[in-house]
């Protein structure tokens, strides 16, 4: 996929991205998202705070979280509520 976007826009997806773990927070309860990926390694609060606050949280806990992050801890991931979990770097070409 290209870094631009443009094949996500091409196909209906709209992105939006904050830097940090409370800015992340503050846009799940303002656009109620369809789907959250999320990075462990952020400033302020760690992904896993920001998994553990969304799903801890009525009004975003049926959002589907994927982690995409360098770490790989996918027990912690999924016991925390991720719907998936992917480590990085992704290969985009599936092999």
């Amino acid at each position: 996929m290209r870094g631009d976007g443009a094949v996500s826009r091409a196909r209906g997806i709209r992105g939006s991205h904050r830097n940090g773990g409370r800015e992340g927070l503050e846009l799940a309860h303002e656009l109620h998202p369809a789907a959250i990926t999320l990075d462990i390694n952020m400033p302020d609060l760690d992904g896993w705070t920001v998994l553990a606050a969304l799903k801890g949280d009525p009004q975003l806990a049926d959002i589907p979280v994927v982690l995409v992050t360098i770490e790989d801890n996918r027990s912690r991931g999924y016991s925390l509520g991720a719907t998936e979990y992917m480590t990085k770097p992704i290969d985009a070409s599936g092999s």
